[in-house]
């Protein structure tokens, strides 16, 4: 038994029924440094080990956790939130921006 396993498909209803849509931006930042992180590295390592093949080696194993789609965009987050203030910017232009209907 993985003690590892889909956290948002219980917990994001769980965090809107008990603290409402509001919390659940939180809810995901949780998710995803605490079990997506657990996930696409302890997880690799332990099916490298325990999959019945021949172990690869730790470069390989630093490369396939890279370079998982999913790790890619938490880090590319990461980096726009960090050094670039993407957000700022955004709402900056968003309040420009005129409606024309």
């Amino acid at each position: 038994m993985v003690p590892l396993g889909n956290t948002s498909f219980l917990g994001i209803p769980m965090i809107t029924a008990f603290f409402g849509t509001e919390m659940v931006p939180y809810g995901l930042l949780y998710d995803q440094f605490g079990s997506f992180l657990a996930l696409s590295t302890y997880g690799t390592i332990i099916i490298n080990i325990y999959s019945g093949k021949d172990p690869k080696k730790p470069l390989v194993l630093l490369k396939k956790i890279v370079t998982f789609p999913p790790f890619i965009a938490l880090s590319i987050a990461i980096f726009f939130h960090t050094y670039l203030q993407i957000e700022e910017y955004l709402l900056a232009k968003r309040s420009s921006l005129v409606c024309i209907s």
